[in-house]
Parts: structure tokens; C-alpha cells; sequence
């Protein structure tokens, strides 16, 4: 059985969109927490693709959601693993504007697999 789990932003505006919010949060603090590296860390790092990862999303994008010992464990685990983070609407191709969205959406499916797709 998995659990998808949508994290919505709109430009001005942020957050994270769920029945159980506070499970969400909690669940992605835990994450980052941890002392070593979730294995979907692994798999993205292994891909080049930390910009998916959790970390990076908290770093980076929902930066207000978490506490500063939180998104300072994201930021130093990301460089750590040779990504630097960036501010949003800091990438050259970004293109939003003041009432755009986009959805990430997280799986966690059996055995505690991430999967992480931009709709």
C-alpha cells in the first residue's frame, strides 16, 4: 500500500496541501533528521538528481515549513553530497509568476521507497 502525499506552491504563497499536514511535516523532519541518508538520497545522488530530494525541497523550496535546525541539516547534508542549494526563483529557466503553481507529489510506497514527480 502506498501514500501519496502532494506538496503544492504558489508563488506568494505556500503550502503544503493534505488532510494530515502535521503528519507530513513531521514525517519529512524525521527524514532530514536522520543521521545518515534516507536510501532515496542515495538513488537520487547515485542519478544526479538531488534537486528531487527531500532535502532539497526543504533547503530549497519550503524552507518556512520546517525549523532552522531542520533546513540547516538539509542544506549541510546536501553539501555534504556535492549539491549546493539555491533559493527558489533563483534557477535562470524559472518562469514563475505571481499566482503559478506546481505539485510535488512524494510516494512512499512498501519497504519506505520514495518516489517524487513534478506535475
Amino acid at each position: 500500500m502506498t501514500q501519496t502525499i502532494s506538496i503544492v506552491k504558489v508563488v506568494g504563497y505556500e503550502r503544503i496541501k493534505t488532510e494530515h499536514a502535521d503528519d507530513v511535516v513531521g514525517f519529512v523532519e524525521r527524514l532530514v533528521m536522520q543521521p545518515e541518508p534516507s536510501r532515496g538520497f542515495g538513488y537520487l545522488k547515485d542519478a544526479d538528481r538531488l534537486d528531487l530530494s527531500v532535502e532539497a525541497l526543504v533547503a530549497e523550496r519550503f524552507r518556512d515549513q520546517f525549523s532552522k535546525e531542520v533546513v540547516r541539516m538539509a542544506e549541510t547534508r546536501l553539501r555534504e553530497n556535492g549539491y549546493e542549494p539555491e533559493l527558489a526563483g533563483s534557477e535562470p529557466g524559472l518562469q514563475l509568476t505571481p499566482g503559478s503553481t506546481f505539485v510535488v507529489q512524494v510516494e512512499v510506497g512498501h519497504a519506505g521507497a520514495l518516489t517524487l514527480r513534478l506535475a
